[in-house]
């Protein structure tokens, strides 16, 4: 189990990594380079705290590889991990790395769910789904998901990264049933039911539902994200995998 970074200690690693003007590669060994993507002076001492608890894998993962996009607290890619794990099943292993790395990876294991399980040869990859609580019920997060590879011996081996902190969320002010008259266009047969999720975009996060919407006379569907807090339509493209 790693120790958690000291707040001081994340507070001068945010300072020295903000004022490199280019893309700065520090490693847990020779020949390891973890690279950090340059932000701006303000950035957050949690990103901080992932970046100093990503170097502090060096004692049991000296090969190491991690890339953070701007903006993003936990890394977006880890490679070259050995980390041990306790845990009967994959999903376990997964979880349980969460739950002792969560500096690392820039989120709770509370914030998580298992989504998939997908066995591979001498490996498995665990399908993680970021949640976020609202009203005591836990809501996913629209396109914020992690997969952690779990080798034979339950090691984590690597980590493609897609979740983020959350914040605010602009509360729904209309019901699914309600965005569902706006999800179905012209042209359109229907939608199925709205699954309700989180979207996080540029503006800040907002409560949404996501419609599967049958287009007339054909085999082809769209799907449709409604913003229940003011009504729009977030997003329409098509569903069908081509």
């Amino acid at each position: 189990m790693q120790r958690r970074p000291r707040l001081l200690v994340a507070a001068v690693l945010s300072t020295l990594v903000a004022a490199s003007a280019q893309a700065t590669p520090v490693g847990t060994g020779a020949g390891s380079p973890i690279v950090v993507v340059p932000v701006a002076p303000t950035q957050t001492p949690t990103r901080a705290a992932s970046e100093n608890a990503v170097r502090q894998l060096a004692s049991t993962s000296p090969k190491a590889h991690a890339l953070w996009r701007p903006g993003q607290i936990g890394p977006s890619v880890i490679s070259g991990l050995k980390e041990r794990t306790v845990g009967e099943t994959p999903s376990a292993q997964a979880l349980d790395f969460v739950a002792h790395h969560g500096d690392v990876v820039g989120v709770d294991v509370s914030a998580v769910r298992v989504s998939a399980v997908r066995p591979l040869r001498e490996r498995t990859v665990v399908m993680l789904q970021q949640v976020h609580t609202i009203g005591g019920v836990a809501v996913d997060v629209w396109h914020h998901t992690m997969a952690i590879t779990v080798d034979q011996l339950g090691r984590v081996i690597a980590v493609s990264n897609d979740m983020s902190a959350i914040g605010d969320v602009a509360p729904a002010t209309i019901s699914i049933e309600q965005a569902h008259a706006v999800a179905v266009g012209p042209g359109e047969a229907g939608a199925k039911d709205g699954t309700r999720t989180i979207v996080v975009g540029g503006a800040g996060a907002f409560e949404a539902a996501v419609f599967q919407v049958a287009k007339v006379g054909t085999f082809d569907a769209v799907e449709v994200v409604i913003n229940l807090h003011d009504g729009t339509v977030s997003s329409r493209q098509s569903a069908v995998r081509r």
